[in-house]
């Protein structure tokens, strides 16, 4: 019996040890991840904000605005960036204290687009932030 433990232990343990990853290729916009939405610093960019939620929705643009009332299915536009104004910072509340989703795009190089619908999680989201080096985040 001893002499047949070594080869029973390496049985074992072998469905277990890491094999080789096999490395493949994707095709742009159909198998690949999703691309951070970057832009260059220091440009000049338009930021299209869309209420597709179902009530009013307050936006302030920190330290630029006071708060704006957007409607459901309204949109404004705002242009953030140079270099007076690297990064962009907005933040949206429900009205009602309803929980928001927002979805972000860049439909064109100089455009981001943020999409506040109703829903979310526990949390939701509340702000989305561009920063100095162009990356873009939501909280």
């Amino acid at each position: 019996m001893n002499q047949f433990l070594p080869t029973l232990c390496a049985l074992t343990i072998a469905p277990f040890i890491a094999q080789p990853a096999i490395a493949g290729t994707c095709v742009a916009n159909s198998s690949c991840g999703s691309q951070p939405i970057q832009f260059v610093p220091g440009s000049q960019i338009s930021v299209e904000i869309a209420n597709l939620s179902r009530s009013f929705v307050d936006i302030q643009q920190i330290g630029m605005m006071e708060p704006l009332a957007l409607p459901p299915d309204q949109q404004v536009s705002l242009l953030r960036g140079g270099t007076k104004n690297p990064n962009f910072s907005a933040m949206f509340w429900e009205r009602e204290g309803g929980k928001l989703i927002v979805n972000i795009s860049q439909p064109t190089e100089k455009v981001l687009r943020i999409e506040i619908r109703s829903g979310g999680q526990i949390e939701g989201n509340s702000a989305v932030y561009v920063r100095d080096d162009g990356r873009v985040e939501v909280f």
